[in-house]
């Protein structure tokens, strides 16, 4: 037979729910360009993923979302990076946040808040400074693999093979600043770069600078023996170790 206008309200109700909570339009999220601050020239993707430059002169920068620092969510990442059309030059990198305030639209290797590389030539630079580190020159299509560790101030720019995520070339630099984000500069010409995935982590081990123990520190202390017991070689070489030390530190 034929369903009643009730029991037919009944099963079209599921498809009326859903279809009234799905957003007209789909959230914004994946990797993602800075869009509170355009460089010269510079255009962004309605999803925030690509950037563009046309125009037959000048320089445009651009930086990423993401600021990555000691006091930041995350302090750590992995971007990979694809640069799907290029002019004349650009370059890759990253910048400290005292870059943000300047000018954006200079070659980026002039500007001493930038460590990086100038894909024309694959040479490498730091706070405005040429390095002795060099991948070879890059042009469409070409992928990189960029990786921050602010804790130990560390930027690695990879060059990866066509269609492979493994490293052609690499170059290890110095980051100018403990809270830095990805940066890209296209000069004249059409460019266009997009970011393909971003990796953020917080590192979770504080990694310090001391590498002798003091007479106080943990490590250093030394369990009285049971009595009548003797002294395991270890406990008696540390009770050693810290005897000398105690002289040296009654004779400063």
């Amino acid at each position: 037979g034929t369903l009643g206008p009730a029991m037919a309200t009944m099963l079209r109700r599921p498809s009326s729910q859903s279809e009234a909570v799905t957003p007209a339009t789909e959230p914004v999220s994946g990797p993602l360009w800075h869009s509170g601050k355009l460089g010269n020239g510079i255009s962004l993707n309605a999803d925030l993923s690509t950037i563009s430059r046309r125009a037959k002169s000048g320089w445009g920068t651009q930086l990423a979302e993401t600021w990555y620092g000691n006091m930041a969510p995350e302090d750590h990442a992995t971007i990979v990076l694809q640069i799907t059309g290029i002019g004349e030059n650009a370059f890759v990198g990253a910048v400290g946040h005292n870059f943000y305030p300047g000018s954006w639209d200079m070659p980026l290797k002039e500007s001493h808040h930038f460590s990086g590389i100038e894909l024309a030539t694959g040479e490498a630079f730091e706070k405005a400074l040429p390095c002795m580190q060099k991948l070879s020159p890059m042009g469409k299509d070409t992928r990189l693999r960029i990786t921050f560790d602010v804790p130990q101030r560390e930027l690695v720019i990879e060059q990866l093979r066509e269609f492979s995520e493994e490293a052609r070339y690499s170059v290890n630099l110095r980051l100018t600043s403990n809270r830095v984000c990805l940066a890209v500069c296209f000069g004249p010409g059409n460019s266009e770069a997009v970011l393909q995935s971003v990796d953020g982590s917080k590192t979770r081990v504080i990694k310090g600078n001391k590498h002798i123990t003091d007479l106080w520190d943990p490590e250093n202390v030394i369990a009285p023996p049971e009595l009548g017991g003797k002294l395991t070689p270890e406990e008696e070489a540390r009770k050693k170790v810290r005897e000398n030390e105690f002289h040296v530190a009654a004779l400063l």
